[in-house]
């Protein structure tokens, strides 16, 4: 028969492991030094009997809420809209209209960055899946395009991990994993 009893603050629980009965002997010595909080007698039950003050309730019991406020929402959208009005905006001269839209969705990342209506990490990879998915309009010319052989979705998949080759970007990833621990 093993019996683990553990202490959690004031509240004593047993844990009968097996599902045999406990020693006579240990029986006894529970019952001869009961332990009390407060007036509360707190000898060791199984769990289905503890009862926690009502003052605790609330803070045991509270739910968590991470996201932010429901007034929030236009955070959300700012990125969004800033890609949506940039793009609609004529195209200055010298421009190309794919180098415009690359613009766009670079400053709807940007306000992203900035608002951080999630994590700053999310903003960017979702800022860089929209240009990888995008990319014939958005990465390449309709020069490029036109070439016999251009495979623009291994060129698009090829530019979206290219951070990933350049030691810079690991450096600053080291920095922040250190800072972390």
């Amino acid at each position: 028969m093993v019996r683990r009893v553990k202490e959690f603050g004031p509240l004593i629980v047993s844990i009968d492991t097996h599902g045999k009965q406990p020693d006579s002997r240990k029986q006894k010595a529970v019952r001869r030094t009961p332990r009390s909080h407060r007036g509360r007698d707190l000898r060791a039950r199984p769990l289905h009997q503890i009862t926690l003050p009502e003052r605790l309730t609330p803070l045991l019991f509270r739910r968590h809420n991470t996201m932010k406020p429901s007034t929030e929402w236009w955070r959300y959208l700012a990125p969004l809209a800033v890609i949506a009005i940039i793009a609609l905006l004529p195209v200055p001269a010298g421009l190309e209209n794919h180098t415009w839209l690359y613009f766009a969705v670079f400053t709807g990342v940007i306000v992203g960055l900035i608002l951080e209506p999630v994590p700053g990490a999310v903003v960017a990879m979702v800022g860089i899946s929209i240009i990888a998915i995008l990319s014939p309009w958005l990465l390449f010319s309709p020069e490029q395009l036109a070439q016999p052989g251009f495979k623009f979705t291994a060129k698009s998949l090829s530019w979206a991990v290219s951070g990933f080759s350049n030691s810079v970007i690991w450096l600053i990833f080291a920095a922040f994993m250190l800072h972390r621990l």
